[in-house]
């Protein structure tokens, strides 16, 4: 089987793949975002994708749309959205290199854990210690809000965007309340620590 820990726990490993797949979503917004700014929705999508890494990404998004979301009167919901999708890469990027483990004993102990094994390698001699860390239904329910939250902030300027350029614009949207980034990760807690492995 692959991926058993998903498997013995599918509510927690649904919202995982939820936010692993659904920052390209997000992409795709800020691709559109751009696109309508510069008044030509596939070269502004074409330039997004053609930048390689999500950091170049948002960097160009930025430079290339955010004069004219000024000019627009929605520069400071744009930094907002900006500063959502630079949030929810990094909550992604914790997620994607990861080795998975479960414990499941009807036990208090019990949760999908997990090692970001970028950062366990990162030691360049000596024993690799695994930094588990509790994938929490609490705290994916709240990364998972927040990528809405983002989404949310990303539809609205790009709504607004498309009316002030003239084109047809998506499903109006309200502009959300500014809201803060979850914590980046739970550490798992000491007794379940204790039961997992420590070193490779």
């Amino acid at each position: 089987m692959f991926m058993p820990a998903f498997y013995e726990w599918p509510t927690e490993s649904g919202i995982v793949a939820r936010l692993l797949g659904g920052y390209g979503e997000l992409e795709f917004e800020l691709a559109l975002s751009m696109g309508h700014s510069i008044s030509d929705k596939r070269k502004g999508w074409r330039d997004f994708f053609a930048a390689r890494g999500e950091k170049a990404r948002i960097k160009l998004a930025s430079s290339e749309a955010g004069e004219w979301m000024c000019l627009t009167g929605i520069g400071d919901q744009f930094a907002q959205a900006l500063d959502g999708i630079r949030a929810c890469k990094d909550i992604r990027n914790s997620l994607s290199h990861c080795h998975w483990a479960s414990l499941k004993h009807d036990q208090p102990s019990d949760g999908l854990f997990y090692v970001n094994l970028e950062e366990s390698a990162a030691a360049s001699a000596g024993p690799i210690v695994y930094q588990w860390r509790h994938a929490s239904l609490p705290w994916l329910q709240d990364c998972e809000a927040y990528y809405r939250y983002t989404s949310d902030c990303l539809w609205h300027v790009q709504g607004r965007m498309a009316a002030q350029r003239g084109q047809p614009a998506p499903l109006a949207f309200i502009m959300p309340l500014r809201r803060k980034p979850p914590a980046m990760y739970v550490l798992a807690p000491p007794e379940s620590v204790a039961l997992l492995p420590k070193e490779f």
